[in-house]
């Protein structure tokens, strides 16, 4: 098995889309004979050792629904490879992008298509006899179809319209679990992961990669998923999205956080469940993704100009620079800042909140 880190690093091809890499220390999976094709070099391995060293590549679907979002794991043991010798591309065969490979080993399937991913990695010839025509490079493939489902009825085709407008609206948002409910891949009663399931994930996984493979086995389709360049992919716990877990994926940090939010769209509890169980502090704010779910709109704070639902100095800061027309000056809330509620944002309404700030302080 993989037992030391060997950095990953993206394999030059021509007319090949490379989406990204994805780090050797994914990993921690039993070895399977389903590694798609080898390089016919992989022969020349002595049968003594060829099982200690030997790539696989594991993705547990052949063929995927859009929206999806599984765990790619690779095997082997870096006591045999030379460091830094560890690449992975992907391919298809019109050069069409079908979705993100992040560096932690998440596939997500955003388009329907055929791709091709290829692991290859070095033998260390100070490690493995190899015979003089041997390079010593191993190739692992596996070829993966993503399918989607564009004959829609008019009101599938609506609801699909509404929810693009949503997710619009939150700028990085993906309701995947909807999209797969409306298109016909998932049933809308279909069972969720539960707290219990999660629980037992984590004391059963032998690595993190593992965790999440067995969490995204359990559940293709996240109910979202979102972020630019890195993403956090959430799964609720319940139909309305009070509790959820939330993980971390393309930051080569691995982690499950439990949440809890009550019916006004704040949260109450906030707990980390992995690596190491740790209660979080409970932000004053509304959650972001709950409120957006609900449509649930919070009248904002006055005096709260940054919109981090507090009112401190930072606001009065911020209202200062805009109303000195500051080239640094950030989004400010003018009805939040409109301390007198005049329509007008002015001096008024920066002594005003200074007065507040200074009220609040004795108080």
């Amino acid at each position: 098995m993989f037992k030391t880190s060997i950095s990953l690093k993206i394999l030059p091809v021509l007319s090949v889309f490379v989406l990204s890499a994805v780090p050797a220390d994914l990993l921690n999976v039993n070895l399977a004979d389903n590694t798609g094709n080898h390089n016919p070099a992989a022969e020349a391995l002595p049968d003594t050792n060829e099982e200690q060293y030997e790539l696989a590549l594991e993705l547990s679907a052949d063929t995927m629904y859009v929206g999806e979002v599984r765990q790619i794991c690779v095997t082997g043991d870096t006591e045999y490879y030379l460091p830094d010798s560890l690449y992975i591309h992907i391919s298809t065969a019109d050069g069409a992008v079908i979705g993100p490979v992040f560096t932690d080993g998440q596939f997500f399937a955003e388009r329907a298509g055929e791709a091709t991913f290829y692991i290859e990695a070095k033998l260390n010839p100070e490690k493995v006899d190899l015979s003089p025509d041997d390079d010593g490079i191993r190739l692992v493939t596996k070829t993966v179809r993503v399918i989607d489902n564009n004959e829609l009825a008019d009101e599938q085709k609506e609801t699909l319209e509404a929810l693009k407008h949503m997710e619009e609206s939150t700028l990085t948002l993906t309701f995947s679990r909807r999209r797969a409910v409306v298109k016909g891949y998932l049933n809308a009663d279909a069972p969720r992961l539960t707290r219990e399931q999660i629980d037992r994930f984590i004391e059963e996984s032998d690595s993190p990669e593992t965790l999440y493979r067995n969490i995204m086995d359990a559940q293709p389709f996240p109910d979202c998923y979102g972020g630019s360049g890195a993403k956090q992919v959430y799964y609720f716990l319940n139909d309305d999205g009070s509790e959820r877990i939330s993980m971390p994926c393309g930051v080569d940090v691995y982690g499950i956080r439990y949440e809890r939010m009550n019916q006004d769209g704040f949260i109450e509890g906030n707990r980390i469940l992995y690596p190491e169980p740790d209660d979080q502090p409970i932000s004053p704010n509304p959650d972001y993704l709950y409120n957006y779910y609900h449509d649930i709109v919070h009248s904002p704070l006055s005096g709260d100009a940054n919109i981090d639902w507090t009112v401190s100095r930072h606001d009065a800061v911020l209202l200062q620079k805009w109303l000195l027309a500051s080239s640094d000056t950030q989004y400010i809330d003018a009805e939040a800042a409109d301390m007198n509620q005049d329509g007008k944002l002015n001096a008024i309404d920066f002594t005003n909140l200074k007065q507040q700030l200074i009220q609040d302080a004795a108080e």
